[in-house]
């Protein structure tokens, strides 16, 4: 369903079949609510056909699953999939270390003996 070309009236009443809740929310925000309804809805149905093995994967308790299946339900869970999310303050770390290193290097290159060398 094109839920952008309702109204918001439309999209209200669409959100209550549904049991969304509609209080202050914008036309965007009632449209994200719908879609994530929607896509909800889709991976159920899913599940429930069989053609998809994780929908029907999670539905176990966890005790039930093997180790390596909580070892994959575990890595499904917390996966990050941007690239980078959690890295933010690594290059500024490897930033300072380079700069250490480069520094003493030049002070060993100053100090040093000619035996040293």
């Amino acid at each position: 369903m094109d839920f952008k070309k309702l109204t918001v009236a439309q999209l209200r009443e669409e959100c209550k079949k549904r049991d969304i809740n509609t209080v202050n929310l914008k036309k965007t925000e009632l449209i994200e609510h719908l879609l994530r309804y929607e896509d909800g809805n889709k991976t159920a149905q899913c599940g429930e056909t069989g053609e998809s093995s994780s929908a029907a994967f999670e539905s176990k308790s966890f005790d039930e699953l093997s180790e390596s299946e909580k070892i994959q339900a575990r890595i499904r869970r917390f996966a990050c999939n941007k690239p980078g999310e959690n890295t933010g303050d690594i290059g500024a770390l490897d930033a300072v270390y380079a700069k250490e290193l480069q520094e003493r290097e030049e002070r060993q290159r100053r100090f040093s003996r000619p035996a040293d060398k």
